[in-house]
């Protein structure tokens, strides 16, 4: 038995990667691509015993994707706390604020400029971590990333043994 499954958009006999669908090398061979049809789009059939291996397989991907811009959202956020908190010091340095004004906007609104710091869900979240800094062609600092993603410091270098540990 074989079901039919619509494709992302693609040319007819593509090959099938991860640029233009969700699949690994290791379910490519189980997939027949079909024809493009009138909408641009390519249908592939697969035998129906594969098919639950291959909504797993699209599954995981959207999990790890909603992961990583989940870390991107904190990334941007924290970047903004971190330049609201950096403005209101320089009014405070430029005395355009009081020592009190200061410590008050602080105390009345944390939300603005305290960035939280919690634990690491594990090592998979330091490898998709390490991937989106990876893209951005510069090293950072443990402190750095602590900031940047609200991770603990101590949890980062626990996963970064654990990290070690296996691999020898």
């Amino acid at each position: 038995m074989e079901t039919n499954v619509i494709s992302y958009p693609g040319e007819e006999n593509a090959q099938l990667t991860g640029e233009n669908i969700p699949i690994n090398r290791r379910f490519q061979n189980k997939v027949n691509l079909g024809r493009k049809d009138l909408t641009g789009y390519v249908t592939f059939t697969i035998k129906k015993n594969d098919m639950s291996f291959f909504i797993a397989e699209v599954n995981f991907r959207n999990q790890i994707s909603e992961i990583k811009d989940n870390y991107c959202y904190t990334a941007i956020n924290n970047l903004t706390k971190k330049a609201e908190y950096l403005q209101l010091s320089l009014q405070l340095a430029e005395n355009l604020i009081t020592e009190e004004e200061f410590e008050t906007e602080l105390e009345n609104y944390p939300e603005k400029y305290v960035i939280k710091l919690n634990e690491i869900q594990g090592t998979g979240h330091l490898q998709i971590i390490s991937g989106i800094l990876g893209k951005l062609g510069r090293r950072f600092t443990v402190d750095e990333v602590s900031e940047l993603f609200s991770i603990d410091t101590r949890s980062i270098k626990n996963s970064l043994l654990e990290i070690g540990q296996k691999q020898g």
